[in-house]
């Protein structure tokens, strides 16, 4: 039977002219047009399943295809077994598996369909090249003239039996098809047949008929040749360019600052010709800047360019030359090429129908295309197909003419280390990876364009025009931030207004809030959207400390999309990062989802204070589950995870009157809260919504521990954007219960039939085991705090001056981080405005090291503190406590037994009592010994416990309180 007799028998009308639409609105018959055209193109007769297949093996995962084609391969479908067979050998033989590929290519052999399917002479070309890998030159011969029997004297079966043949033979062939052209072909030598060993017979050029100009001189053509530490093959390059027939050229080789001899070797060369031109680059640019290089000082009215290790016909440049003269509407000419060895072994990486192909190197240009197109773009790779489809978006798709298409006008060379054969950058990226991305994102760029003028590239652009991948991305600091920024604001996980509304000082400074996390953000562990947990990523991925956490992953993932396996791992989502903690699951314990605020790299209060509430639950026995909004205290989060059974890292805010809650947050919460069915979310402060709404949702009891004064609060007010009566409305609406961490946060809530009063608590045993000071001239008097104004810090100061006034012989220690405020006073106090005995004793993480320095606390907050921790942990460690008399504070000091309380702002009064217990010691240690025994009797870490059971058991609606 003949083919176009099986091919008859094949051939789906209906289905050629749906997938086919060139053919249906040109109104031909289908039949007609693909035993003419369509089976000479590569067209598919009928729907196959293998070929579907095959698309997803390259632009797919490979495993989702791979495994089904193995099974036409099996089956009984002899059509689909002949393409499926094709589809699989060329996949191993793209990665070098020619032991896999060379049984599917002779299953292909067998198969009564397989001079239809798939249809051209690619699986001759790869039986051919699989036979001879194993060593089989036999055999691979006798495949090759069985193939030229069936598909007659094609170049690309030619060059497959040049690559079998050594010497006279290979020159035979290979002329055979310059012959075809009418081209002329290699000359006969003595040496061996190599690459670097060809030479061609002289040519001698056509005059151009169609030079409109007579008068003048033949046009002037301008190749531009890269070099990067290419000492052994650029005299192959140059010395093909210098046998052109067209004599009339200016070859500019641009050195890229190689290494080795390069240099040297081109000014060899150089002194033999003149049209030879050496430029050399001060430092490493890539090859595409070295084009940019060498364009910017071309003179010819043609341009092209050509790399430093290929061979190239001496009549390549005058026929691409000479399309041009004959075709004024075109802009730019292209020939074809074929890949080689270094011993004229010629190959394709991925085999294909053909091993000859365009040349996009090649690409021959007007002058006037240089002037509105400009430059090509500064990429490691794939620039040149960029610059072609840029020619053609501006100037149309008739705008290029392929030269002599089918005839190799060139040699390249074939080198497993050039950036198209490795992996990340591999030819193989453009179906799935970098190059199809850069692809994508430059055509997209094209076709946003009004006219030619908007895509041109200059020199040295200042951005990049799209969004570049990071493997490809070249250029200076400048350029390289423009991309990351691209790849920012294209990214879903970026979200511009979430961010701004979450981080207030960025809305603030009016800085835009891509280029903030690109430069700060991400350092600081903000997170750049509701999807994404900077610092849960830092958990799972080991970067530097100074990496973008999100533009990390974004690149890599560019990096592994060839990998399937790299990108799962990578593809993981970092919404909600999840650790085990160092507790044990109790199995028949309820669970709680524990909501904390904040875990930055400064501790106060309230962080210190969720450690003790941990500690608590369990001893109950409650299973929990804690949230953080962010993990920047590497010690403090090991501390965290001690203590509990699960946490979770994941980006949520502070909850604002005027913006609505993410709803992204609240159904991560909504998961976390099924997944580990929890009894009972518990927010450990105010500012919290979103697990409140997410809990609302799903039944679930909530409580909230309000730790927090808002009354007398402006700044968290602002915060906020609520007023005390606002935030206070929306807290009863939303939580089923309250723990208020004195009675003033309790009198603010007002709702005693849902509030339990529940203080803060020490661990005594830990602050009882700081010792007194050994040496106590002079007396320590110190402050820990924030050191921000409304904590009493200029107050603080002030005490200083009125002690050293009165010469009384004592240092006032100020511990907390530095800031704006604190490098004033530093600078006061270096300009002498300040005594010497100030102490600026910085941030300390461990209360308990602070305290050991100091004999004497004072606290001088300007606003009514809900607690006061500091007082707390101080009467712990037996040190004498001076307050102002307001807030909680009076809660927990009683005037004159366990510490002193002075009226608000009365720095004086505050002075006058440093001065009493300066002179009466006794007193200093009877205040000492009653403020730790107050501590011990109502402030011990089971008085937390006992409470915490009371009120949460009744909030769990428990029938049985013990097992609680």
């Amino acid at each position: 039977m003949k083919v176009t007799e099986k091919l008859a028998e094949l051939f789906q009308p209906e289905w050629y002219l749906q997938q086919n639409p060139d053919v249906a609105k040109a109104g031909m018959d289908p039949w007609q047009h693909f035993s003419r055209f369509g089976f000479a193109e590569g067209r598919l007769p009928c729907k196959l399943q293998a070929a579907a297949l095959e698309q997803m093996l390259w632009f797919e995962p490979e495993q989702a295809a791979e495994k089904p084609l193995q099974q036409l391969v099996q089956g009984e479908d002899s059509k689909e077994q002949a393409y499926a067979c094709w589809a699989l050998a060329r996949w191993h033989a793209s990665y070098g598996r020619w032991q896999d590929a060379l049984p599917l290519l002779q299953c292909w052999v067998d198969n009564a369909w397989h001079q239809a399917l798939p249809g051209h002479h690619g699986c001759w070309l790869l039986l051919s090249r699989a036979l001879q890998q194993q060593a089989q030159q036999a055999k691979a011969m006798q495949c090759l003239q069985q193939a030229l029997q069936v598909c007659g004297e094609l170049p690309d079966l030619l060059l497959a039996q040049a690559s079998l043949v050594t010497g006279d033979e290979k020159r035979t062939l290979i002329n055979r098809i310059f012959q075809q052209a009418g081209l002329v072909g290699l000359q006969d030598s003595s040496e061996p047949m190599t690459l670097d060993s060809l030479l061609a017979e002289p040519a001698i050029a056509k005059p151009p008929t169609s030079w409109r100009h007579k008068w003048l001189p033949s046009p002037l053509v301008s190749v531009i040749v890269p070099c990067f530490n290419a000492q052994h093959t650029i005299g192959t390059a140059l010395g093909s360019l210098l046998a052109q027939s067209w004599p009339r050229l200016e070859i500019i080789v641009v050195d890229d600052a190689s290494s080795d001899e390069s240099v040297a070797v081109i000014k060899r060369w150089a002194q033999q010709d003149a049209r030879i031109r050496l430029v050399q680059q001060s430092e490493n640019q890539g090859a595409y800047a070295a084009r940019n290089a060498g364009l910017a000082l071309a003179k010819g009215s043609f341009l092209t360019t050509h790399d430093s290790d290929d061979w190239s016909h001496p009549q390549k440049i005058e026929y691409q030359l000479q399309a041009l003269l004959t075709q004024p509407k075109a802009q730019a000419s292209i020939s074809h090429w074929v890949r080689t060895s270094a011993e004229l072994v010629f190959e394709r990486w991925r085999p294909e129908p053909g091993w000859i192909y365009r040349n996009t190197s090649s690409l021959m240009f007007r002058r006037k295309v240089f002037k509105q197109l400009g430059f090509w773009d500064r990429v490691s790779v794939n620039a040149d197909t960029e610059y072609l489809e840029r020619l053609l978006a501006a100037f149309g798709p008739r705008a290029i003419v392929d030269v002599l298409p089918g005839i190799p006008l060139s040699f390249g060379r074939s080198d497993s280390g050039s950036l198209t054969q490795q992996s990340r950058t591999h030819l193989r990226t453009q179906f799935v990876g970098v190059r199809q991305r850069y692809l994508a994102a430059a055509r997209a760029w094209h076709a946003s364009a009004r006219c030619a003028k908007d895509l041109k590239l200059p020199q040295f652009p200042t951005s990049f025009a799209f969004a570049v991948p990071a493997l490809m991305c070249r250029g200076t600091k400048a350029q390289r931030e423009a991309r990351q920024l691209a790849l920012l604001r294209q990214s879903a996980l970026f979200d511009a207004s979430w961010y701004g509304g979450n981080y207030a000082d960025v809305t603030a400074a009016g800085m835009d809030p891509a280029l903030h996390y690109l430069r700060y953000g991400g350092q600081e562990n903000r997170d750049p959207g509701p999807d994404f947990s900077s610092s849960g990523y830092r958990l799972l991925q080991p970067i530097a400390a100074d990496a973008n956490p999100l533009l990390h992953y974004l690149e890599s993932m560019e990096e592994s999309l060839e990998s399937t396996e790299k990108s799962a791992e990578l593809a993981a989502d970092y919404g909600t990062v999840q650790q085990t903690g160092q507790c044990e699951v109790k199995p028949d314990k309820p669970w709680l989802m524990l909501v904390a605020h904040a875990a930055g790299p400064e501790l106060y209060g309230a962080e210190r204070s969720l450690l003790d509430v941990l500690d608590a639950l369990q001893q109950l026995g409650c299973n929990v589950l804690l949230t953080l909004p962010g993990s920047r205290c590497p010690d403090y989060f090991q501390q965290l995870a001690a203590r509990v059974q699960q946490l979770a890292v994941m980006p949520y805010g502070w909850w604002h009157d005027g913006h609505p809650e993410s709803p992204q947050t609240i159904a991560r919460f909504a998961a976390l809260l099924k997944q580990y069915r929890v009894q009972l979310c518990y927010c450990n402060t105010l500012v919290l919504s979103a697990p409140l709404y997410a809990a609302r949702q799903l039944l679930v009891p909530t409580v909230v521990h309000v730790r927090e004064l808002p009354e007398a609060d402006p700044a968290l007010c602002q915060q906020l954007g609520a007023d005390a009566g606002r935030i206070r409305q929306h807290l009863l609406a939303l939580a089923d219960g309250f723990i208020a961490n004195s009675k003033r946060t309790a009198a603010y809530l007002d709702t005693p039939e849902r509030t339990r009063v529940v203080p803060n608590v020490v661990d005594t045993a830990r602050f009882a085991a700081i010792a007194p000071r050994a040496q106590q001239t002079p007396l320590r008097l110190g402050m820990l705090s924030s050191n921000l104004p409304k904590k009493g810090l200029q107050d603080f100061i002030r005490l200083s001056q009125l002690l050293a006034e009165q010469a009384q012989d004592i240092e006032c220690w100020l511990f907390g981080p530095d800031n704006d405020h604190v490098a004033q006073y530093r600078a006061d106090q270096a300009a002498g405005r300040l005594p010497p005995s100030l102490i600026f004793a910085g941030y300390s993480p461990n209360p308990e090291a602070a305290l050991a320095e100091l004999d004497i606390v004072v606290n001088l907050s300007h606003f009514e503190e809900s607690f006061g921790r500091t007082v707390l942990e101080a009467m712990a460690a037996r040190r004498c406590v001076i307050a102002y008399q307001w807030g909680a504070l009076p809660e927990l000091i009683e005037h004159n037994q366990s510490g002193i309380l002075v009226p608000l702002g009365q720095v004086d009064a505050v002075a006058a009592q440093v001065a009493r217990l300066i002179k009466q010691p006794e007193l200093r240690l009877f205040m000492q010994q009653k403020a730790q025994q107050q501590v011990l009797n109502r402030y011990h870490k089971s008085c937390l416990v006992n409470e915490m059971k009371s009120f949460l058991g009744q909030a769990l609606q428990l029938s049985n309180m013990e097992s609680f």
